[in-house]
């Protein structure tokens, strides 16, 4: 039977890095585009950056829920491993 060894300190050194890069995108796009303006093409530009806006949002959103399950499976992973450790040692 093979063994699945885990490096903890790197998977949280990776979720860190990839929270802080979620807490720096910048999901806004500039809401003063064409204020004044009625050209059809301004209002379909603005309308283009509504919806990449809630894109990027709902990105975010997705990458902050993915940062948070691989912090609970690291986290389950790391208990369990530690309970069959325990139960181990208790059977020698």
């Amino acid at each position: 039977m093979g063994e699945i060894k885990y490096n903890y300190n790197a998977i949280d050194a990776v979720t860190k890095r990839m929270e802080s890069s979620v807490i720096s995108f910048e999901a806004s796009m500039p809401d003063n585009l064409g204020h004044e303006n009625r050209l059809d093409l301004v209002n379909k530009l603005k309308e283009t950056n509504d919806s990449l806006e809630e894109i990027m949002k709902t990105y975010k959103s997705m990458l902050e829920s993915n940062i948070a399950i691989v912090r609970d499976s690291s986290t389950l992973m790391k208990e369990t491993d530690q309970s069959l450790k325990t139960n181990i040692n208790l059977k020698r």
